[in-house]
């Protein structure tokens, strides 16, 4: 694997999920995964349970050894990747444009229905 233990690395993955995706809670993927099941992909959801369940395998040193050392560098590493990409800014402004847009059509309706009601009624 890596030249540090799994609990740490995923540690450091659960930071990057708190500094990308803003989730709140201990520094564990568990806590993570359950806080926020709604922002990862279905697929990347299945590969932190794995990560989350090795995770628990690896406080025993017997079964430690179960541990497919490849497939969890993997899920890792598809972790760190789709986390990096995340701009949180670009997520500020897609929040705050959600927020807005129908504000703004609800305005152009009723600013629409007053024209027509000042045509109807003959005053323009």
């Amino acid at each position: 694997m890596t030249e540090r233990p799994l609990p740490e690395t995923n540690a450091e993955l659960a930071q990057l999920w708190r500094e990308q995706l803003g989730v709140r809670g201990r520094d564990r993927l568990a806590s993570k995964l359950r806080r926020a099941p709604g922002t990862l992909p279905r697929g990347l959801k299945r590969e932190v349970r794995y990560l989350v369940e090795m995770e628990q395998l690896w406080d025993n040193p017997k079964l430690r050894r179960q541990i497919d050392l490849a497939h969890v560098a993997r899920a890792q590493e598809s972790l760190r990747d789709f986390l990096k990409r995340i701009d949180p800014r670009d997520r500020l402004i897609g929040r705050f444009l959600g927020i807005l847009a129908p504000l703004m059509f609800n305005i152009l309706l009723i600013f629409a229905a007053w024209v027509v009601w000042l045509v109807l009624t003959g005053r323009v």
